[in-house]
């Protein structure tokens, strides 16, 4: 094994460790949530990069084409919740700049979903890195 291999497996070490504690950060949420009886506000924002972005686009069998590039206000979305942090609701869409923000009530149960969707896109994408790390010859 090369030097270069090294460092391209180090790389990528360094990215499952960051993803490691996005997960770790998020299952912490999580658990904190369960059975807090707390409102939560969920906060969007939607970047506007020009006018497309706006716009939803099917396909002829209603596939979706694309849709406009979203992006937390804050990590982990939850800092109206008051386990995580004061805040305010606002249950329209306002713009600022050019974001688009969205805020909306949600139950536990809803949060949890969602959380629970982050971390499955969170380890989908550790277990891959973890093969490209193994396929250069490190195993972890």
């Amino acid at each position: 094994m090369n030097i270069k291999t090294l460092e391209k497996a180090s790389k990528i070490i360094e990215q499952i460790k960051k993803l490691d504690a996005e997960i770790i950060e998020l299952d912490s949420y999580a658990m904190k949530l369960i059975n807090s009886n707390s409102e939560i506000n969920l906060t969007l924002s939607f970047d506007k990069e020009n006018n497309e972005s706006d716009k939803v686009n099917f396909d002829e069998d209603g596939s979706l084409i694309n849709m406009p590039r979203m992006e937390y206000i804050s990590p982990f979305f939850m800092t109206h919740n008051p386990l995580f942090g004061a805040g305010g609701f606002c249950g329209e869409p306002k713009k600022q700049n050019d974001t688009e923000t969205l805020n909306r009530k949600l139950s536990e149960s809803a949060t949890l979903k969602i959380i629970g969707i982050i971390l499955i896109e969170l380890n989908d994408k550790r277990n891959d890195l973890i093969s490209k790390v193994n396929k250069i010859g490190i195993q972890l």
